[in-house]
């Protein structure tokens, strides 16, 4: 657990102090659980060895990147040219989509998962962490239980591979549940800046930059028509936009595209009230109870009270409520998007290419906002975009004490 930890604090080893911690922590519950609640020499015994594991497989899921990259592909491509090797594969294919076109719509699915680098890799860090976990304990490996960890591994990975971006998607259409994680990021986004979530060495941009500029912010108030939804902060990149305006039902009014490919937009945003939407529910109900004829009589006075105070014939027929449309909200807002065929790594690089030229004529000014927090230092340049096209990017940058950058805040184009 205290190498976990060190390794939290080591550039370039945080994965493997959370794989360390994560196999230490799960396998210490899980020994408490089968252990009857008690806290033993074996319970921590386990939870050791769970830690070594973890750290076990992340080294092997590392090699396997570096081989599948380099070797693996000068091994496959040497194969793949064998005139053997492909009427074997070939009647291979042929007869595997038979069989495939008869199996289940879901299984289909998960198979075509396993069938990948992925679900390869899963095979691999199943059999040696099986192997791993049999030199640990002292005993001879098993390898009947090696081939059938790694037939687990690849299973579990085609399961989830399949699944998982499906219920993450409706799990996402649930307001508690987009609330409750805009919410959550937005708190952790003022105690950690990692710069982890980069793909590439940049110096400034951080995973707040990233998510500000590729996914935009979202509300997060109840008793606001938008909660949930884009709030109609940050959000510069085409393709993320387009899936977020489809997701929160707004609309494009405008999309035009200067001659550098730079599109200006102008976006309806769509919601609905929520006093209004509960009024008018209410009303309509009433208006449902009294006309019904089968009422009680304190359900008809109670729908007369709630009619009088609206001011509502109790004659008024209720299908012409209609409480979306009275609750119905529109804002129409304007925004700049980098070109779109740019992708997630040049944008960030652009940002970064255009806060280093204006450093070179500028000098940061470190100072503080009435609360606390650190003043944002607006910085604007022209660079030139993986296209050779000049685009003009400014931004908000966070200052240290010191004057140096410590982290971009906002981008745009």
């Amino acid at each position: 657990m205290v190498a976990g930890v060190v390794c939290l604090f080591i550039p370039g080893a945080q994965g493997v102090g959370v794989s360390i911690l994560l196999g230490w922590g799960l396998s210490f519950g899980l020994s408490i659980l089968f252990n009857g609640g008690k806290i033993d020499k074996s319970t921590f015994l386990e939870a050791a060895i769970g830690g070594i594991l973890g750290a076990v497989s992340f080294g092997v899921g590392g090699v396997l990147t570096k081989v599948a990259s380099s070797i693996g592909k000068k091994i496959i491509t040497a194969i793949g040219s064998s005139p053997i090797t492909r009427r074997v594969i070939g009647s291979l294919v042929s007869g595997g989509k038979n069989i495939l076109t008869k199996v289940p719509g879901p299984i289909r699915g998960i198979l075509s998962k396993v069938a990948t680098k992925g679900g390869v890799f899963g095979a691999v860090d199943g059999v040696v962490t099986s192997i791993a976990d049999d030199w640990l304990r002292g005993k001879k490996i098993d390898w009947k239980k090696a081939l059938a960890s790694g037939l687990v591994g690849t299973l579990t990975f085609g399961i989830f591979a399949y699944a998982g971006p499906a219920i993450a998607q409706q799990a996402n259409k649930i307001p508690i549940v987009k609330t409750v994680t805009a919410k959550i990021e937005s708190v952790a986004g003022k105690w950690f800046k990692p710069n982890s979530a980069c793909a590439c060495n940049l110096k400034y941009t951080t995973s707040k930059t990233q998510k500000h500029v590729h996914e935009g912010e979202t509300v997060t108030d109840p008793q606001s028509p938008y909660n949930g939804k884009w709030s109609g902060g940050g959000l510069h990149n085409w393709r993320k936009m387009k899936e977020r305006v489809k997701q929160d039902g707004y609309y494009f009014n405008k999309v035009e595209k200067d001659q550098n490919g730079v599109l200006n937009v102008e976006v309806r945003r769509v919601g609905y009230d929520p006093k209004t939407l509960n009024k008018y529910e209410n009303i309509k109900k009433a208006l449902e109870t009294l006309q019904s004829g089968n009422a009680s009589k304190k359900q008809q006075k109670k729908a007369q009270k709630l009619l009088q105070q609206n001011n509502i014939d109790p004659n008024t027929d209720p299908n012409s409520i209609d409480p979306k449309t009275l609750a119905r909200k529109e804002q129409v807002i304007s925004k700049t998007v980098y070109p779109s065929h740019y992708t997630e790594q040049q944008i960030d690089e652009m940002g970064e290419k255009a806060l280093d030229q204006y450093l070179q004529s500028h000098k940061l000014q470190y100072s503080t906002l009435p609360n606390g927090d650190v003043e944002p230092i607006k910085f604007n340049a022209v660079v030139k975009g993986p296209d050779g096209k000049n685009i003009e990017v400014e931004g908000y940058v966070v200052p240290k004490p010191d004057g140096t950058v410590d982290y971009i805040d906002i981008l745009t184009p």
